[in-house]
């Protein structure tokens, strides 16, 4: 189980992040639609084929440090991430539209 909550929360953020200077606001989509994320603040929302997890997030260049809590446990994920400047993100490779 704890797998499988561990490859949704890399497979989201690796999905859903957006940003820019003064950091994302939003929602954004996958381009695949199976999973989105909502920036607000320092927090934001994950959401992938029915599983859901809240946690924070900090972008460094293009670096996006995400940390939630999973089984009551703070687990923290690294991830490239771009603003393509376009009204979407790119998170490891993964390309968010924002809605």
């Amino acid at each position: 189980m704890k797998k499988k909550i561990i490859l949704f929360v890399m497979s989201v953020i690796a999905a859903a992040m957006l940003s820019g200077c003064g950091g994302p606001n939003g929602k954004y989509v996958s381009s695949n639609g199976l999973s989105s994320i909502t920036f607000d603040g320092g927090n934001v929302e994950m959401s992938s084929m029915g599983l859901n997890l809240s946690g924070t997030y900090k972008i460094s260049g293009s670096k996006l440090t995400v940390t939630v809590s999973v089984l009551g446990n703070d687990m923290t994920y690294d991830y490239s991430f771009s603003d393509n400047g376009d009204g979407s993100i790119t998170i490891d490779g993964e390309k968010y539209i924002k809605s």
